[in-house]
């Protein structure tokens, strides 16, 4: 009897944090049709808090995104300096900002109904069930080609060019830095 306690407690707590994740997505949505250029085929970039590896990949790849969908790209993190670093990867992304805990309500909210095509959680490994990791190496894949081609649906490859920044803001110069050491550690040193 304890075990079903357990399990039916674990599912009403996943289902209030999908409840949740709902709500953040309105809000979300709202924040971008204000922001300007949201419709329907816009692409949605979610930066997952627990990958912040994934969440540079993201950026790297943001100009393959916007080239492969053609539409308007929001990036969605609870990173302050990426909001600075971002005109930097792609200048006319969208910022929104949102809280870690509201970005892991909207991963659980995904993991039990896909609320639309466009929205790309950047992680090879999240949301749960994710097995994108696991595939880098095989036949010489890198985790950036997996990347690119796996999470973020660009099938026309190129490998991501570090932006060239000659600003002196130091949280973009820190993302980049950051972006940097990712590039090369996911591309076997095509930094």
């Amino acid at each position: 009897m304890n075990g079903k306690s357990e399990a039916g407690k674990a599912l009403a707590e996943a289902g209030r944090e999908a409840f949740r994740g709902w709500r953040v997505w309105r809000r979300l949505v709202r924040r971008m049709k204000a922001a300007g250029g949201y419709e329907p085929d816009a692409t949605v970039v979610i930066a997952v808090p627990e990958d912040p590896d994934g969440e540079l990949l993201a950026a790297l790849h943001l100009p393959g995104i916007g080239k492969t969908t053609g539409h308007k790209v929001f990036f969605c993190s609870a990173n302050p300096a990426m909001e600075k670093a971002l005109p930097v990867f792609l200048k006319d992304g969208v910022f929104i900002p949102a809280s870690a805990d509201d970005l892991r309500a909207l991963m659980r909210l995904w993991q039990l109904v896909k609320i639309r095509d466009r929205v790309i959680f950047a992680s090879l490994f999240l949301p749960f069930g994710r097995i994108g990791e696991r595939m880098a190496g095989v036949k010489g894949i890198t985790e950036n080609e997996v990347f690119a081609l796996g999470v973020c649906g660009i099938w026309q490859y190129e490998r991501p060019v570090l932006p060239d920044y000659q600003g002196r803001d130091a949280d973009v110069i820190g993302v980049l830095q950051e972006a940097k050491r990712v590039l090369k550690e996911k591309t076997d040193g095509a930094a």
